[in-house]
């Protein structure tokens, strides 16, 4: 057994369509579900119409902020774990996702082996409360 969580599905907030579709590839050959959401309101609408294991939302999703996504998704009590992705790479930042109920923050650019690694551990964990 190699300790990999079974399938998951995840769903990826981002508007950089090449950066996504990435994203989906890779998390789509470790055998994950994956949906695309280019902006925050396709993102919870989808939330609202089935559940997910993760969401991946970028810092900056078109003129809203990953943050007011994560704080959205928090306040209508959507059990999910969060992982949000930030080019504007920053202790500040990482705090305040934390914060607002982000399970785990990465720096863009993310290696292939680090969105793995902290996928699996989010997933690896997903019993545990979200806040």
């Amino acid at each position: 057994m190699n300790g990999n969580p079974p399938q998951a599905s995840i769903l990826i907030v981002d508007d950089d369509v090449p950066f996504a579709s990435s994203l989906q590839t890779i998390l789509g050959k470790a055998g994950h579900q994956i949906v695309l959401a280019g902006d925050c309101v396709e993102a919870m609408r989808l939330l609202s119409s089935r559940p997910f294991n993760l969401v991946i939302i970028d810092f900056r999703v078109g003129s809203l902020s990953g943050l007011e996504l994560i704080s959205s998704i928090r306040d209508q009590g959507i059990p999910v774990r969060i992982l949000l992705l930030t080019a504007f790479g920053s202790e500040e930042l990482a705090k305040r996702g934390k914060q607002d109920g982000a399970d785990a923050c990465l720096t863009k650019p993310v290696k292939r082996r680090e969105i793995l690694e902290c996928v699996s551990q989010l997933l690896s964990n997903e019993g545990s409360s979200h806040r």
